[in-house]
C-alpha cells in the first residue's frame, strides 16, 4: 500500500492566471507535486453540499501527515476534516477589502493547523479568536511575469486593475496631462485608452509598453492596511516595470528605496513628470525591482516560509512515508 504523504491544493483553478496555479507551480519547483481540487467549479456544478462531500472523500483517502492547503475557501465546510487530525491543515486568505476578518474564515481557521493572511493587521485579530495565524504576503512567478524584450513605450502611464470607487478620479487627473492606458475589468468608456483585462502575456506586454506602471490601492471602501497590498505590485516588479504607487505603510520592508516609487495625492502629477523625464532612473528602478522579486518575492519563497509554521519541511513531504 502506498503511504506516501501528499499535498492536496484546494482552490479555484478555472483560469490559468489564478494565484492557485502560481502556487501549484511553486510546489513543483521544489520537487513537490500538489493534487488539485477545484472546489469553486465543483460547487457551481453540483452545489456546495455535494462539493463538500466530494472533498471529504478525498480527504479521507489521504495518508497521515499529508498537507491540505486551502486557498480562500469561502464555500468549505470545515467539519469535513473531523477525525483527520493526523493531517496538516492550512488555509491562505488573500482578501483585505474589509475592516474585519470574514466570519466564515474565522470558523474555518479554528479547524486549521495554521492559517496565513496577506492582511497584516488581521493576524492578531484572528489570534484573539484562538486561530493559529501567520502573516504571509502574496508573491509572483518570475518565469511567467517577465519583461518583454525590444518593446518601445506606447504610453506614459499604464494602470492595470479592476474599476474601484476612487480610482476613476485619480486616473482622470493623470489622463488630462499624460498619455494613459487602462487595462482591466469593469471599466466603461470614460475618455481613457482602454485595453483588455491584462493577464499573463498581456500583463507583461502592458507593463513593458508603459514608461510608468501606476498602482492605486486607495478606495473609499478599501482600507489601507500596513504591509498589505495586492500581488499586482510583485507582478509588475517581476516585469521590470517602473512602479509608482500610493503610499502603503511598511512598503519599505518589501522593496528598498529606488526600487519602487511612492506618491502623495497632491504630488502625483509632479512625480510622473519627474520619472518621464529620467529614463535612466526608470530603467534602474525596474531592474532593481525585478532583482528584489528574484531574491525574495516569488511563491517558492512563500512556500518555504509556510512549511515551518506547519512543522514541515520540503523534505518531509518528498519521498517520505506516514
Amino acid at each position: 500500500m502506498n503511504n506516501q504523504k501528499k499535498i492536496l491544493l484546494i482552490a479555484p483553478f478555472s483560469k490559468p492566471e489564478m494565484t492557485s496555479w502560481l502556487i501549484a507551480r511553486a510546489f513543483s519547483y521544489i520537487g513537490l507535486s500538489a493534487e488539485r481540487f477545484d472546489y469553486r467549479h465543483l460547487a457551481m456544478t453540483y452545489g456546495a453540499e455535494q462539493m463538500n462531500q466530494m472533498l471529504k472523500a478525498e480527504i479521507q483517502k489521504l495518508p497521515g501527515g499529508s498537507l491540505c492547503l486551502i486557498l480562500k475557501g469561502d464555500l468549505i465546510d470545515p467539519t469535513i476534516f473531523e477525525g483527520r487530525w493526523d493531517l496538516k491543515r492550512a488555509a491562505w486568505l488573500f482578501d483585505f477589502d474589509a475592516f474585519e476578518p470574514h466570519e466564515w474564515f474565522r470558523k474555518l481557521g479554528r479547524w486549521m493547523t495554521a492559517v496565513f493572511l496577506m492582511c497584516y493587521p488581521w493576524v492578531e485579530k484572528l489570534r484573539e479568536f484562538g486561530v493559529n495565524a501567520f502573516f504571509l504576503p502574496q508573491a509572483t512567478d518570475s518565469l511567467i511575469y517577465m519583461p518583454v524584450q525590444n518593446v518601445q513605450p506606447t504610453c506614459h502611464v499604464a494602470f492595470i486593475g479592476t474599476h474601484k470607487p476612487g480610482r476613476y478620479e485619480i486616473l482622470r487627473r493623470v489622463n488630462e496631462k499624460f498619455n494613459l492606458e487602462v487595462w482591466g475589468e469593469q471599466w466603461k468608456p470614460a475618455g481613457f485608452k482602454l485595453g483588455i483585462p491584462a493577464y499573463l502575456d498581456e500583463f507583461n506586454l502592458a507593463c513593458s509598453k508603459a514608461m510608468i506602471v501606476l498602482n492605486i490601492t486607495s478606495s473609499p471602501d478599501w482600507p489601507i492596511y500596513e504591509k498589505t497590498f495586492s500581488q499586482r505590485i510583485y507582478m509588475a516588479a517581476s516585469c521590470q516595470a517602473c512602479i509608482l504607487t500610493d503610499k502603503i505603510p511598511g512598503m519599505n520592508e518589501f522593496f528598498a528605496p529606488g526600487e519602487i516609487f511612492e506618491y502623495e495625492p497632491d504630488n502625483l502629477l509632479e512625480q510622473i513628470e519627474i520619472l518621464i523625464k529620467d529614463e535612466k532612473l526608470r530603467k534602474a528602478a525596474g531592474r532593481a525591482a525585478r532583482m528584489r522579486v528574484l531574491k525574495e518575492h516569488q511563491y517558492v519563497h512563500r512556500i518555504k516560509e509556510m512549511l515551518p509554521c506547519l512543522g514541515l519541511s520540503p523534505y518531509a513531504l518528498r519521498n517520505s512515508r506516514a
